[in-house]
């Protein structure tokens, strides 16, 4: 997620300097495109370990410390939603990014829906969450 972002704020020069637009989007580019290579890199073992050791996932997702953090990864793919809605047209003809990107946004939309309505219902369903256990990671979906 963050080095889309970078890549995002980058690309737009936020300082407006004319003398960097040009490097600005060279580097914006360079950095999303590397999120997109870090994002296929993660997203394999992480969905080949939901296949192969369900249980664990299961027990991750019941856990109130870890099972939020099951919502990055539909976050992760909002960004480079995001990321390829700024910058693709660099690279790619504009009918492609527009279907990349809403391609994207469908998919992480209804990942980071379904994850924040299944960590919920997993958290206030479960006997015995104890208090002290809340933290911020309840917000990520």
């Amino acid at each position: 997620m963050g080095t889309g972002i970078v890549g995002v704020a980058t690309y737009l020069n936020p300082g407006s300097h004319s003398a960097l637009l040009q490097p600005a989007h060279v580097v914006g580019v360079a950095f999303v495109l590397l999120a997109w290579i870090l994002a296929i890199a993660i997203a394999v073992p992480y969905l080949l370990r939901l296949r192969r050791y369900r249980d664990a996932a299961i027990a991750d997702l019941q856990n109130p410390l870890t099972g939020g953090l099951y919502a990055t990864l539909p976050a992760a793919i909002l960004v480079l939603a995001v990321a390829t809605a700024t910058t693709g047209g660099e690279l790619l003809p504009t009918d492609t990014v527009i279907t990349i990107v809403a391609v994207l946004a469908a998919v992480g939309s209804l990942l980071a829906f379904a994850a924040g309505v299944l960590f919920a219902y997993v958290l206030f369903t479960t006997d015995g969450v104890p208090g002290e256990s809340a933290n911020g990671g309840w917000f990520i979906p």
